[in-house]
């Protein structure tokens, strides 16, 4: 037997089995073409960079000098009654029997107006999170990773953060490397409570006051290293949104979660079992799911601009439906974050 053939061989077997622990400690993101790419944050919440599962989703981006993410999650509505619905000619063969007198109007009124009037049904917001970065200097590359449904962000400083919302389970990740020293973070809750100053409603479109809606203001509490906000809705709906990390070193790793009564899960307990699973093992499962996605098919486009716009909506596709879940609504999991109710 040839004792150094056998020792090579052994020494290569113990190499990469040590490369491919290695591999599974690391979340590894791979350049796109069809990536979204910028040199900066967004600075509006509709440019955020998206994520999401058709469950939960959030919105990365930026707002005074802060990187906040926008959370949201799909079941978050308030479906009170609204005459609307009850009204006998609330069917498309009213319409259509009012277009042929050519006689919008009576339309009009019934079914534009009360939008204007009532602050519900609608959809509502969940939370957001905010990490004081200013500390961290100019951003140098903002990237959304297609591929693996990641988004990176990397500061001239050498700081890094990668996010995702995990492809099948209802929670998001967060980390943090190469920090220099302590972020600050905060979970920031929807102001639900009307406000002595609010200004007068403008329409539906441009946005309506949340106070609107009548609820009092949630509560948010503080243990540690764990946040937890539950807020009442429209009579017995209620949601909770939980965000617990971790200091490893020069890493901050974080999981947020969010949930509504119409499931018998807690965003509290869920960001507690996903930090025991930990983020590896959490993106090794969810990389794994975006690989199947993607492998179902390809297309070629001779306009590469057409190419391009066809997989970023693909992307989207995959982050806002499953078989399972609900019918994608107008924006889906990406709730709009400008304090008003959505339109």
């Amino acid at each position: 037997m040839n004792h150094k053939l056998l020792s090579s061989g052994v020494a290569l077997l113990l190499l990469s089995t040590q490369y491919a622990c290695t591999d599974t400690n690391q979340i590894q993101t791979t350049n796109y073409a069809y990536d979204l790419s910028f040199n900066d944050l967004a600075s509006t919440w509709d440019e955020g960079m998206p994520l999401g599962n058709s469950i939960i989703g959030a919105l990365i981006w930026e707002k005074g000098n802060k990187l906040r993410m926008s959370l949201d999650r799909v079941d978050l509505w308030d479906l009170r009654d609204s005459p609307i619905t009850s009204d006998p000619d609330f069917s498309f063969k009213y319409v259509q029997e009012q277009v042929r007198k050519k006689d919008y109007k009576p339309v009009q009124d019934k079914f534009d107006a009360p939008y204007e009037e009532l602050p519900a049904p609608s959809k509502i917001p969940g939370a957001a999170l905010e990490f004081n970065v200013d500390a961290l200097g100019n951003v140098k590359q903002n990237r959304l990773h297609l591929k693996e449904a990641v988004n990176e962000v990397e500061w001239e400083n050498g700081t890094r953060m990668l996010s995702f919302v995990h492809a099948e389970q209802p929670v998001g990740w967060f980390i943090f490397e190469n920090l220099t020293d302590s972020l600050p973070m905060n979970l920031i809750p929807p102001v639900y409570q009307k406000q002595a100053d609010d200004k007068g409603d403008q329409s539906s479109v441009s946005g309506l006051s949340l106070g609107r809606l009548g609820y009092e203001q949630g509560t948010l509490n503080t243990d540690g290293n764990k946040i937890v906000f539950d807020q009442k809705g429209w009579d017995d709906f209620t949601y909770q949104v939980a965000v617990k990390w971790k200091q490893e070193g020069n890493k901050l790793i974080g999981v947020w979660s969010i949930t509504s009564s119409l499931v018998d899960e807690k965003a509290s307990q869920l960001v507690e079992d996903a930090l025991q699973r930990d983020i590896y093992a959490d993106f090794n499962s969810h990389n794994d799911w975006w690989k199947n996605f993607w492998s179902k098919s390809e297309i070629s486009i001779p306009d590469s601009v057409i190419e391009k716009q066809y997989y970023n909506e693909i992307y989207k596709l995959g982050s806002t439906a499953r078989e399972n879940s609900y019918p994608i609504s107008l924006q889906a999991v990406w709730t709009a974050d400008n304090g008003q109710l959505p339109p």
